[in-house]
């Protein structure tokens, strides 16, 4: 699509962007990921598919909204996801330890939302 040769791989970390986890993710994964955003964000510069500014600003959204998915399923790809990120934010941690707890305890986590 619009002229991006993209692996089997790369069609599965697109899908990721879009919300869809058809595989296992893990620390490896979640770096593929980051990886890829960085590869279209350089096509896009070398090739001006899309405007650059808003091209980047919405695959870092995407970047973003990954973390909580990626929480729900692996306490350690989502580490790896704030370190990539390079961010420091309570509620990133907070949701980390949320979404740990529920994995660990299932019948509380429940509870403890309702």
């Amino acid at each position: 699509m619009f002229g991006i040769a993209a692996s089997e791989e790369e069609v599965q970390l697109q899908l990721m962007l879009h919300q869809m986890f058809p595989i296992a993710v893990g620390p490896v994964l979640v770096t593929a990921l980051h990886e890829w955003i960085v590869k279209l964000k350089s096509i896009n510069r070398e090739r001006g598919l899309f405007p650059v500014r808003v091209f980047e600003a919405e695959l870092d959204r995407r970047w973003r909204r990954s973390f909580h998915p990626i929480a729900d399923r692996d306490l350690r790809a989502a580490l790896t996801h704030m370190k990539l990120e390079r961010t420091r934010e309570f509620a990133r941690y907070r949701y980390l330890a949320a979404a740990a707890f529920a994995r660990l305890f299932p019948a509380k986590a429940k509870h403890a939302s309702a």
